[in-house]
């Protein structure tokens, strides 16, 4: 459907807030020489780029104590947040808890759905109520008695809380209760709640998901295999600070269709998120696809699964930007227009 010209003077009059870790201001002149991320700097400008075409009064801050603000509501009518890590404790409910206080219309979903997606046991729990195989898991708060599961090794040990692989390599893996609770320990004295999970031996698969104005699409699986053991993914991988990480679109209907079924199934429970990547692992011997995580405004880089999966259909990246960002915008009631409206692939 094509934008109208009121849709357009509408738009240009939205004081839109971007908001990210490196986003650019004129405060802040960023030097790459010292920036091991320099993806993510890419990343957060040619998101900027993006919004800046459409949304001429858009203002930009790398500093989300700016939402202390109290007459943020002044300024701002919309937020488009990418800072979804903070060195505070479950920081992704930070943005959203802030602007449903100044009633700010915002990107993503309400604090009680970010928590959702902040915490893997919760998440769990949700797939296993929507039907949806997930594996076995405990957790293992800093304190708590260190007890064994109900079930048997090798297991996978991550921090319960977070996402972008933080903490997690080789050393993740435990083949036995004693080697987990060695690796449970190391994350309690950091500060980490822990998850322990059943390990499954398989094939990861991220699959990515965007509202698309209440039309939900459900885009093709991208399969991440690593060259560590194990198939491990890191933090530094998925920044492209370290090699040895591959990301191929899934071109097997059977998996495509069971991912895309099991994810519906998912979200039905979640309710409106603007986008996000649901995490899978195939197994080898019995071909389940077991649920892993959730991750709720997920990575939009242009080398993310998310922007791969996009364009094996056809969809270029302005296109998705554009398409999140209105359909945001039309999920908060502050357009009319499905302007970016993508069909099904």
């Amino acid at each position: 459907m094509p934008i109208t010209e009121t849709d357009m003077m509408d738009i240009c009059e939205l004081r839109l807030l971007y908001l990210a870790y490196y986003a650019p201001t004129s405060e802040r002149t960023i030097d790459l020489s010292g920036i091991k991320d320099v993806s993510y700097v890419n990343y957060h400008r040619d998101v900027y780029d993006v919004l800046k075409k459409y949304f001429p009064k858009m203002t930009s801050s790398d500093d989300a104590g700016c939402l202390l603000n109290s007459d943020l509501n002044k300024n701002v009518d919309y937020i488009f947040s990418l800072y979804n890590r903070m060195p505070l404790k479950n920081s992704e409910v930070f943005v959203s808890s802030m602007a449903e206080y100044h009633g700010i219309p915002y990107l993503g979903a309400p604090p009680n759905t970010r928590a959702v997606g902040e915490d893997k046991h919760i998440t769990k729990m949700v797939a296993a109520f929507a039907d949806v195989p997930t594996a076995e898991w405990k957790i293992y708060d800093a304190g708590s008695e260190l007890k064994p599961p109900a079930f048997g090794g090798p297991y996978f040990i991550k921090p319960r809380f977070g996402a972008t692989s933080l903490e997690i390599d080789e050393d993740s893996i435990a083949d036995d209760w004693n080697a987990a609770q060695q690796r449970i320990r190391y994350l309690n004295e950091k500060g980490y709640s822990v998850i322990l999970e059943k390990q499954i031996v398989g094939k990861q698969y991220a699959s990515p998901m965007i509202d698309n104005f209440g039309d939900r699409l459900i885009l093709p699986p991208v399969e991440e295999t690593s060259n560590l053991k194990g198939n491990v993914i890191t933090y530094n991988q998925k920044r492209f600070i370290d090699d040895g990480l591959r990301r191929e679109v899934c071109k097997d209907e059977k998996i495509q269709d069971t991912i895309r079924r099991q994810t519906e199934r998912i979200m039905n429970v979640l309710g409106p998120i603007d986008y996000a990547r649901l995490d899978y692992i195939i197994e080898e011997k019995t071909g389940i696809a077991y649920f892993i995580e959730l991750n709720i405004c997920c990575n939009l880089g242009k080398r993310s699964a998310m922007v791969q999966s996009a364009r094996s259909v056809d969809v270029g990246y302005e296109d998705l930007v554009k398409n999140i960002v209105f359909s945001s915008l039309f999920r908060n009631e502050i357009i009319e227009n499905r302007y970016g409206m993508l069909g099904r692939p």
